[in-house]
């Protein structure tokens, strides 16, 4: 597994927990593989910039994420203090097993983006964890993202995409 950088934690965080934007399936699958990966975000500067700005609004989890790239799982990191994880109790080394009852994984994909779409600030969510190999349920109540960590994000993917450019 390799740590994902704290922009695509960021990033990810809003996958998790809400809808990617009005672009579609497609836009959606890719920005999800790319937070999930590691990888530079491949959208478009419009693209991207709107998905920004969006991102402001989405529900907010507060946790950093390792992926396996073999198998995919979802591996917490780091618990964001004071943030909606923490408040539900998530820990670092639990394994996001699913969301509302909701496996995580490609076969799940098109449930798993209903449920992102419906969720907004405020509503509650169900995570299933595995925690030392005993599987339990975590309620969050996601936030909006804090403006500090919003500003963060940004600027980080703005350097980002400024390093791609300068290649």
């Amino acid at each position: 597994m390799r740590r994902v950088p704290t922009l695509i934690l960021l990033i990810g965080l809003a996958l998790l927990a809400a809808p990617i934007l009005a672009g579609g399936t497609e836009c959606q699958k890719q920005a999800t593989a790319a937070a999930h990966s590691g990888k530079a975000c491949e959208m478009g500067a419009e693209e991207c910039a709107k998905w920004m700005a969006e991102a402001k609004t989405r529900p907010w989890l507060g946790v950093e994420l390792d992926v396996d790239e073999a198998t995919g799982a979802l591996t917490v990191v780091r618990v964001v203090p004071r943030s909606p994880a923490e408040r539900a109790g998530f820990r670092e080394g639990d394994l996001l097993v699913a969301m509302n009852g909701v496996a995580y994984g490609e076969a799940n994909h098109d449930k798993l983006a209903a449920i992102k779409k419906s969720i907004r600030p405020g509503d509650t969510v169900t995570y299933s964890v595995n925690r030392n190999g005993a599987e339990q349920q975590l309620a969050a109540t996601l936030a909006k993202m804090p403006d500090e960590v919003y500003v963060a994000m940004v600027e980080e993917h703005e350097k980002e995409h400024s390093e791609i450019a300068a290649r």
